[in-house]
């Protein structure tokens, strides 16, 4: 599967590409996200994000992976569920 980009942002002053595409397997199984700090580049699984929740939670995870490549993936999926839980509380309950 190719990568589709969609946007770009500048996280630690230099700019990444984030889209849709195949992130890559870890011991086996599919990841849903993935940050690579050489190409600059954040990928989200398209068949499970593109019109899921976990759409928020998975790009914040790799967000901070890429901020700060040194914490720890314990860390960064804590973090990506609990902004992705706070988001769902702070919408108005017609945009959940």
């Amino acid at each position: 599967m190719s990568f589709r980009p969609v946007t770009t942002a500048t996280i630690n002053g230099r700019r990444w590409r984030i889209g849709y595409g195949f992130p890559g397997k870890t011991k086996g199984k599919v990841d849903d996200g993935s940050s690579d700090e050489g190409l600059k580049k954040i990928v989200v699984l398209t068949a499970r994000c593109k019109r899921s929740r976990c759409l928020e939670e998975v790009i914040a995870h790799e967000i901070l992976h890429a901020m700060a490549p040194n914490l720890s993936e314990d860390f960064c999926t804590e973090f990506g569920e609990t902004f992705d839980r706070v988001l769902r509380k702070m919408r108005p309950a017609d945009e959940v």
